[in-house]
């Protein structure tokens, strides 16, 4: 969902503003890819005379993202691969994996 809106805030023209405001809350039912943003900007125009200009902005930005890992698999011969720790990402977010450190053992075969 998003608001843009704006315009003359006098009958003369020598003020101005402008508003934009955003959310976007996207997800899957795993709860592995979800996406939550916010975003709100605001600006304000004011021409005092033909060498002045007064200029006011505002700008804001929310982002949260969960992510699992990548997975990175080692080949070659006599080589242990790893699959990295399963993530709960109802609770860990991306970069701060510090407390996953199970890992299991698992055999390619090709």
């Amino acid at each position: 969902m998003s608001l843009d809106m704006g315009g003359p805030l006098s009958v003369q023209s020598d003020m101005g503003y402008r508003v934009n405001a955003a959310i976007e809350d996207n997800g899957d039912f795993t709860g592995g890819d979800d996406t939550e943003r916010y975003f709100l900007s605001s600006a304000f125009d004011w021409q005092l005379n033909d060498q002045v200009l007064v200029r006011l902005g505002f700008d804001y930005h929310d982002k949260s993202i969960v992510s699992q890992p990548l997975i990175g698999l080692v080949y070659g011969e006599n080589v242990q691969t790893y699959l990295p720790p399963y993530v709960d990402t109802q609770e860990v977010l991306l970069g701060n994996l510090g407390r996953c450190t199970r890992q299991k053992p698992v055999s390619i075969t090709g």
